[in-house]
């Protein structure tokens, strides 16, 4: 064995960084899935700051209009307006938890106790339930657009338009395969 040979069967200390260095970033990106802490901590509170605000807002709703005790069909429309926008908010609210229901269980832990239709393996099964309680906020957006609607807007552009969002939507999910029924155990 000449010495040129041996140094070709011993490895370069460059070769010996290489692995070193690729399994340090990898452990570097790997880690970084714990980033995602942010964004569900995040989504967490705004989700609570919604539902508690909502809340609050529906307390002092009912108690102004027990409050006041005027009978009047204009009561009745801005009751009907205001408890339509509660019900947005809230829903509101509940996609933010399940959007960081979902980013826990794709990046940090995927065995939380939850009802099967909540629970999420794939980014896709995220979008989807995502986008299938878009729809649900976007129509109820548009009754509360209804409700309060004066005459003055083209409210059939606005109708069109929300109904065209849906149609893509819902032709997204058909097409992605997750159009179908989820059974809410």
């Amino acid at each position: 064995m000449t010495p040129n040979d041996a140094d070709l069967s011993r490895p370069s200390s460059d070769t010996e960084r290489e692995p070193m260095h690729a399994t340090t970033i990898a452990r570097i990106l790997g880690s970084s899935r714990w980033l995602v802490w942010f964004a569900v901590v995040g989504l967490f509170l705004s989700s609570a700051t919604i539902l508690i605000y909502g809340t609050l807002l529906a307390v002092k709703t009912i108690w102004d209009t027990i409050d006041e005790f005027k009978l009047t069909s204009y009561g009745l429309e801005h009751l009907t307006v205001e408890f339509v926008l509660l019900t947005d908010a809230f829903l509101l609210g509940c996609v933010l938890i399940i959007v960081a229901l979902g980013l826990f269980q794709l990046f940090v832990e995927s065995n939380v106790p939850l009802p099967p239709w909540l629970r999420v393996t794939t980014l896709d099964e995220l979008k989807a339930k995502l986008l299938g309680v878009t729809v649900v906020l976007v129509s109820v957006s548009f009754v509360g657009l209804v409700v309060e609607w004066d005459g003055n807007d083209s409210i059939l552009e606005i109708g069109l338009s929300i109904a065209a969002v849906i149609l893509a939507i819902s032709v997204f999910l058909a097409i992605s395969g997750h159009g179908g029924q989820q059974k809410h155990e």
